[in-house]
């Protein structure tokens, strides 16, 4: 008996990775006519800012700056804010911008509290990048920074004319401004003609069409960029979507991140990312890119140690590869190592370090193919999994259900349970963790698309869920919607 726990435990191991991977069959996407507001979602430093269906602002994950706008720095806390018409997340601040065009920022090198920002006005849009700097655009199309000190204004990140310049100013011989996009050291900017702009950071050659490494403290204009209608930091490289769909990328690409399948180092000229067209929305996370195409489907290349590409793997990628599982897509976020997207149902999926959800932010871990974190349903106030459950172990997850096994051996679900495959003896949907009893101390999970294995440290086999076809293999084509013990 000990021979055969061992030789199928063995096999769970090696399975479970490719079950929980499983591609699924999802409906044909739709086509996308219009996309949100690039901050309706937005992906920072290990953590998230959301707009909900109901126009609050959700912020989840790393709180130790105060960037989630509460009263405390406890990493992981939800959030809702009221009132607000978008939020960014940045490297450890955010900035939160109001319906008539007033600006409030929290977090940041002096755990701020969240405030309002005076002598700003008619804002249509914000932005936090490194370290407590901020950016706004105003109606006029200018576009407006300012920092806490000379750390924020690393690299002449604000713009200014006057590098000493850290209060707020107007970023230098800008104007018509478009599109604008910052994540840490570089920030660019799309004006109405179509041309891209750049200044800050340029270690790796992100500002295009530089001949050295140096800085560069105000805007200079790209070359071979036109017809840009969005822009994206990349961190450490640029990524230019065209009106005619095709992506093309700059800089680094010491993790395949300009995805054009070539070996060189870097670029300092824009080429065109291999393999994609038809796309309608771009966003670059730290290393790696992402790509939404009028299908609905996303697109993901770079940069992958934590799985932020959601495919299953956590193998770099030179040239876009799909994200699994995915489909009807409308917005996509990318962060320092995690992922967002939001479907046309007005769920909220994650992947990557955290995989944006606070369960797993509480952890430290990764997840490499999404899970959804919210579900879009009003009727459930679009609360996340809870964090009070037992420390987490391992997570695992089936086609639209999710498992937590925890380091006291208790097995805890959540998700999508129409075929009972939660395993809590009913029917409905959870968005909170339910601990499944009845069982030993678990220590393995084996999910499928709609069923369950697990197996006890007492040697115990146990499945249940969707079992139309006999897969259960107890003897009969009943659903179980609590744990059946085979061994």
């Amino acid at each position: 008996m000990e021979e055969f726990m061992k030789q199928w435990i063995g096999l769970v191991l090696s399975l479970t990775l490719i079950i929980g991977c499983t591609p699924v069959a999802y409906a044909e996407g739709t086509a996308i006519t219009e996309i949100n507001p690039k901050h309706s979602l937005s992906s920072g430093q290990y953590y998230s800012i959301a707009k909900l269906h109901d126009g609050t602002i959700a912020a989840w994950g790393m709180n130790l700056d105060r960037q989630l706008g509460g009263t405390t720095s406890t990493p992981s806390d939800l959030i809702i804010h009221t009132n607000y018409k978008s939020g960014a997340a940045g490297y450890n601040a955010s900035i939160f911008l109001k319906e008539d065009g007033t600006v409030f920022t929290c977090g940041g090198p002096g755990d701020e509290a969240l405030h309002q920002v005076s002598g700003i006005n008619d804002v249509v849009e914000v932005y936090s990048g490194w370290n407590g700097s901020f950016f706004v655009l105003k109606t006029d199309g200018t576009l407006w920074s300012w920092a806490p000190g000379a750390v924020g204004n690393s690299w002449g990140l604000l713009g200014h004319a006057n590098t000493n310049q850290f209060d707020l100013g107007q970023v230098s011989g800008l104007s018509n401004v478009k599109y604008f996009d910052t994540q840490m050291k570089t920030c660019f900017a799309v004006l109405a003609n179509g041309t891209v702009w750049g200044w800050g950071c340029n270690d790796k050659y992100q500002i295009a069409g530089t001949t050295s490494t140096s800085s560069v403290y105000t805007p200079r204009q790209l070359p071979n960029l036109e017809n840009i209608v969005s822009v994206s930091d990349g961190v450490n490289f640029g990524t230019a979507l065209k009106s005619d769909g095709t992506v093309w990328t700059w800089g680094n690409n010491e993790n395949g991140q300009l995805g054009n399948g070539s070996k060189l180092t870097y670029s300092s000229y824009p080429v065109q990312v291999t393999g994609l067209s038809n796309v309608i929305a771009i966003d670059a996370g730290d290393g790696y890119g992402l790509a939404l195409k009028n299908d609905g489907t996303v697109w993901a290349w770079g940069r992958n140690d934590y799985g932020q590409l959601g495919d299953c793997t956590t193998t770099n990628r030179s040239t876009p590869v799909q994200v699994k599982g995915l489909n009807n897509v409308t917005e996509i976020s990318g962060g320092a190592s995690h992922s967002l997207a939001r479907k046309s149902d007005g769920s909220i999926w994650g992947w990557g370090y955290g995989a944006g959800n606070i369960l797993l932010a509480a952890m430290g871990t990764y997840i490499s193919r999404p899970i959804q974190i919210f579900d879009g349903d009003p009727d459930n106030n679009n609360n996340p999994p809870a964090t009070n459950i037992p420390t987490i172990k391992q997570i695992f997850t089936g086609e639209n259900h999710t498992f937590a096994l925890c380091v006291d051996g208790t097995l805890w679900a959540w998700g999508k349970n129409a075929e009972g495959q939660l395993g809590v003896g009913s029917t409905g949907n959870k968005n909170t963790p339910v601990q499944i009893t009845g069982i030993g101390k678990v220590i393995s999970v084996v999910p499928g698309l709609n069923h369950t294995f697990i197996f006890c440290e007492d040697g115990s086999i146990w499945t249940w869920g969707k079992n139309d076809q006999g897969q259960l293999g107890i003897g009969n084509t009943e659903n179980q919607f609590i744990p059946v013990r085979l061994q």
